[in-house]
């Protein structure tokens, strides 16, 4: 999420990963906007799996475009790159902005 189209240096200022907590009403942190490993980004396709509390993160936008895969797992605040940024990959889709996603668990 941008929380502000750019800060005084011209760069845009993000928010980071947090979690919403519906009971609470309460967000929590997880990861913060100068994370390298899961990078903050806009326009990103992003999936959750309830079995193995995952999220499937696919491309986006920070500064540029972003062509990356990673999972990051919920119980144990991991990152694993999939798919890493200009790594070519035969039948890997092509990464795109506010891409459209559905995951099947079964």
């Amino acid at each position: 999420k941008v929380l502000s189209p750019t800060r005084a240096s011209g760069a845009r200022e993000y928010s980071g990963m947090f979690q919403y907590h519906i009971t609470s009403n309460t967000w929590v942190a997880l990861r913060p906007d100068q994370d390298t490993l899961l990078r903050p980004r806009i326009g990103h396709s992003m999936l959750y799996h309830p079995n193995k509390r995952h999220l499937y993160v696919f491309a986006g936008q920070r500064e540029s475009f972003l062509d990356d895969f990673l999972v990051y797992s919920l119980d144990n605040d991991t990152v694993n790159h999939v798919m890493c940024g200009g790594e070519v990959k035969v039948d890997a889709p092509e990464s795109g902005f506010t891409m459209r996603a559905t995951i099947d668990t079964q």
